[in-house]
């Protein structure tokens, strides 16, 4: 058995069937992770590796399927350019402000408790215990945000899952109500706002890759895939996007 087969087999417990292999779930997540925060140098790479780690995804009829591979193309040329890469890198400061976002600066908000926080801190306390319990440190691309909530960070975590689970199934679960608590809750909207606001064809499709990506896991985990088309629908206004 090949290893990509293997892995599949070992789908989350909470879903008897999966049309995504596993491994192309892993590099989804990852790349999608190093294009919101990463080296520009290697994002010509990761744009590369998205085509063929998201060849298994659900059609979904709302999801504009033309225009993800004319972007595609665009931001693989874009990208083969090192000024037009710094312009890259500039414009991700520009709309997420890193850890520390500005509304008065900033576009697009990348932390999760900036959209699900009541004020409390209770969703970044959530989700330190979601990677205590999954024995996750991010990786040093990551460490330096010191904020765990960035949609970098929870990105990368969903990676650490489920290419763990074969050796430890209950990071299955963990996968399942990490996305279900958590990645699901906001990364949509993250999404749709950040393919509104971006210029570069580079962040436009990775915003579109994500909000595809996403709808595609909500199928994988059994979850609500009307709950996520509802919250496409929501207004921007008040939350600084």
């Amino acid at each position: 058995m090949s290893e990509s087969a293997r892995m599949v087999s070992c789908v989350s417990s909470k879903s008897e069937v999966c049309s995504c292999h596993l491994v192309d779930r892993i590099d989804t997540y990852r790349e999608l992770s190093r294009l919101f925060h990463g080296s520009e140098e290697a994002a010509a790479d990761s744009i590369i590796r998205l085509v063929s780690a998201t060849r298994s995804c659900h059609k979904m009829p709302y999801i504009d399927e033309d225009l993800i591979q004319s972007l595609h193309r665009e931001a693989f040329l874009e990208l083969l350019d090192p000024e037009v890469r710094r312009d890259f890198a500039i414009e991700r400061v520009q709309l997420f402000g890193e850890c520390d976002y500005d509304p008065r600066v900033n576009v697009v908000p990348p932390r999760e408790s900036t959209y699900l926080d009541t004020g409390d801190g209770s969703r970044v306390e959530s989700v330190r215990a979601a990677y205590a319990h999954a024995g996750y440190d991010p990786p040093k691309r990551l460490a330096a945000l010191d904020c765990p909530d960035h949609i970098a960070v929870e990105l990368d975590f969903m990676a650490h899952c489920l290419e763990r689970l074969c050796g430890d199934a209950t990071l299955a679960d963990c996968a399942h109500d990490f996305f279900v608590d958590h990645l699901s809750g906001w990364a949509v909207l993250f999404a749709v706002a950040t393919e509104r606001r971006a210029f570069h064809a580079s962040m436009r499709y990775s915003a579109l890759v994500l909000d595809k990506f996403l709808a595609c896991e909500a199928v994988t985990f059994r979850h609500s895939v009307p709950a996520l088309c509802a919250l496409r629908a929501l207004p921007t206004e008040g939350i600084g996007v």
